[in-house]
């Protein structure tokens, strides 16, 4: 664009109306990028369809075209990165992210298993001992409590599973492995944390090993 603007230039137009005249062109050339509604709305993926557009929904995806052809030829034409330069930054991109989500689903077992379940089991002893098992109401809210302590522990125990899974790829499938941390161990994070919401809700505050939402936001 600079050299447009300086080839205007020495048509004898001053820069203000050299700037305007190349900024006009580019955007009606490259308008159909230009997206001013939702772009995390349902109606992107539809709209960037009708623009052929492609739609990277997931870091893997992203990462992936980050060496497509036209990539390489734009860094290699612009003097930026040779080819395997940018190969290579795309094996650090894969590495960053399968090890990022790699500690947080780490981090996530341990504080589930080291403190959520331990709290969950110690509130469910005090409702069992508090509960008039002669009612019916008391009796389901037992029942219901212990579901979903259950349900957090199978959960827990999958997420252990996919954990272990993602770390048997090698560096010659960095993409595979990265995929499967965003699509397998993510998914998995997701309904543990969906599961420990539900507890925290229903947990003693007393006991509960971690700040409450009420607290993080000033309620309480």
């Amino acid at each position: 664009m600079a050299d447009e603007i300086e080839a205007e230039q020495k048509k004898g137009f001053k820069l203000e109306l050299s700037v305007n005249n190349v900024v006009t062109r580019v955007l009606k050339q490259h308008h159909s990028v230009v997206f001013n509604g939702n772009g995390y709305s349902e109606e992107w993926p539809i709209e960037a369809a009708q623009r052929g557009l492609i739609n990277l929904r997931t870091a893997p995806e992203a990462i992936k075209e980050f060496t497509s052809e036209k990539n390489v030829q734009l860094f290699e034409r612009m003097k930026v990165l040779s080819k395997r330069e940018v190969e290579s930054q795309q094996h650090i991109l894969y590495e960053t992210f399968s090890k990022t989500v790699d500690i947080e689903a780490e981090c996530l077992f341990g504080m589930i298993s080291s403190y959520v379940i331990p709290t969950v089991f110690d509130y469910k002893r005090t409702l069992s001992a508090s509960v008039d098992s002669k009612d019916s109401v008391q009796s389901q809210m037992l029942a219901d409590y212990s579901k979903l302590v259950s349900e957090l522990i199978s959960i827990n125990e999958k997420l252990r599973e996919v954990k272990t899974k993602a770390k048997e790829f090698d560096e010659h499938h960095l993409h595979d492995q990265a995929t499967y941390y965003r699509k397998e161990v993510m998914d998995v994070m997701a309904q543990a944390r969906t599961v420990a919401d539900k507890l925290e809700l229903l947990t003693d505050d007393k006991i509960w090993p971690f700040p409450k939402y009420s607290e993080l936001l000033f309620l309480k």
